[in-house]
């Protein structure tokens, strides 16, 4: 073996171990400590962070998530996917409301915040009646500073940034 490619082997080796270890840890919202793996990292073609949008995200990514060829194949022939509740109807024929508010923790198509239902809204998860009736409550929005900034008399700032990452304000 020549002398570069063996230290080539080694460090490959290493950063593979290394990727089989706890990445990181996080705080949720309840305060509990959970570890994040790459198992439950974002797909590749999302960045970290970011909710993967079902309406242009690629198969693969589609796939990465879990889900199963046939509804990855629901989803693509959907397209275009004109809001959530499209999605949610197309998942509620092979998961139920547990299963599909997990995977909207990872995948949403962001909700217009001056015209979405209250249904459409729910579909955020962890948002119920009270948070749907702050979100309605100040329409119309002209900017997302302000959701921010009203969503903020409720929240702290890390879910203010949660719930902003499923909105959007469409002109």
């Amino acid at each position: 073996m020549s002398r570069t490619v063996l230290p080539l082997l080694v460090l490959a080796t290493f950063v593979l171990g290394a990727c089989q270890e706890q990445v990181s840890e996080e705080m949720n919202p309840t305060g509990d400590s959970i570890e994040i793996s790459l198992d439950a990292a974002a797909p590749v073609g999302a960045q970290a962070g970011a909710l993967l949008d079902p309406g242009n995200a690629s198969h693969a990514d589609l796939m990465a998530l879990g889900l199963d060829s046939a509804t990855v194949e629901a989803i693509v022939a959907a397209r275009p996917i004109e809001n959530m509740l499209e999605v949610d109807a197309i998942l509620a024929s092979s998961m139920d409301e547990a299963e599909r508010e997990a995977l909207y923790e990872r995948m949403f198509k962001p909700i217009d915040l001056n015209t979405a239902s209250g249904e459409e809204i729910q579909l955020i998860p962890r948002v119920g009646d009270r948070m749907q009736g702050e979100f309605e409550e100040y329409r119309p929005y002209t900017d997302m500073a302000q959701f921010r900034r009203e969503m903020g008399k409720y929240v702290d700032d890390a879910e203010v940034e949660r719930l902003a990452s499923y909105v959007s304000i469409r002109r």
